[in-house]
């Protein structure tokens, strides 16, 4: 035998091969990194997509936000036209002729596109005593002012109007709007805004001005409110204005109590709770599922419309991984 075999008793020993330092590091720490390399590529998908919805909202918030202030802008417009032509009719009617009138107001209605109509309409024999409907009025037809006597009759009884009762009773002057309407007549929606006269601080009628709401139509049916809502504008009595019901449009219908079957099953799906109440309630249950449902399940939950959610396993995944 070699003598290092001697050494060791005559038996060969072999010796043990060890793993180095480096590679027991390199196998922990690389599963270690890999791993985080993973979980920050999650968070980073994550927080994309989160600032990407944010961006959709915002972008979203502002241009709704800028077609309302357009919006409120040309409204206010024709408030304050309805007002200075109350304020100058209302103390010189006397001293006026129909043909002062009429120029103003044909100024108005070509210079205005909302503006469809105006009429002024004065209280009983307040202009001729043989005579208890003056209201004269004008619109607008295809660029053509024309003017008409035809809604200063007992059959039309302006007086009994809700432009006339709106304003019949204030003790200043100021302006005030009817509740939208569908006009059959012209096929459009609008409103009427009438601002009281007053000579020698006594009630002599009202001016009126007739818009045309049909931007402000446009303006509802182009909201998007997630995958599948949608916006509609009602009067404050529960009339469809704007609605995207079937059969429906522009149908003065209430959403209760109505013959139309369309608005009755429509209807019947509707709840209207006001949200101080709901965030006051103990259990309000909201009940929805889908991915494209999330945003308003979010909003719902986070704006506390709802404090018990009834929902299935992927919706509720994908509301944790928001």
């Amino acid at each position: 035998m070699k003598k290092r075999d001697l050494e060791n008793g005559g038996v060969k020993v072999k010796k043990e091969k060890r793993t180095s330092l480096k590679v027991k590091m390199l196998c922990t720490i690389i599963p270690v990194i890999f791993l985080g390399f993973v979980i920050l590529t999650v968070l980073c998908v994550s927080s994309m997509r989160s600032e990407s919805i944010s961006l959709v909202i915002e972008s979203s918030q502002n241009s709704l936000e800028a077609s309302s202030i357009s919006m409120r802008n040309d409204i206010e417009t024709i408030r304050m036209s309805a007002i200075d032509l109350s304020n100058i009719y209302g103390r010189y009617y006397d001293k006026l002729n129909i043909e002062d009138f009429s120029n103003a107001i044909t100024d108005m209605l070509i210079n205005n596109e909302m503006v469809i109509g105006c009429g002024i309409w004065f209280e009983p024999y307040a202009v001729d005593e043989n005579q208890k409907y003056y209201g004269p009025y004008w619109y607008n037809d295809n660029g053509k002012v024309v003017e008409t006597w035809d809604y200063s009759t007992e059959d039309y009884d302006y007086f009994s109007q809700e432009y006339y009762t709106n304003v019949a009773n204030l003790d200043h002057i100021d302006a005030v709007f009817t509740d939208p309407y569908y006009d059959e007549t012209s096929g459009t929606i609008m409103a009427s805004c009438s601002s009281p006269m007053f000579y020698n601080d006594k009630f002599n009628g009202c001016i009126t001005v007739d818009i045309d709401l049909s931007s402000v139509k446009e303006f509802i049916q182009e909201l998007q409110i997630g995958a599948e809502g949608f916006a509609m504008l009602t009067t404050s009595s529960g009339k469809f204005i704007v609605t995207p019901v079937e059969d429906c449009e522009g149908q003065e219908l209430y959403l209760s109590n109505s013959t139309n079957g369309n608005i009755s099953d429509f209807s019947d799906r509707i709840i209207a709770v006001g949200l101080d109440k709901l965030r006051n309630l103990n259990y309000s249950i909201g009940m929805a599922a889908s991915r494209e449902k999330v945003p308003a399940i979010m909003g719902a939950c986070k704006g506390q419309a709802i404090n018990v959610l009834i929902t299935d396993e992927m919706t509720a995944k994908i509301m944790l991984n928001e």
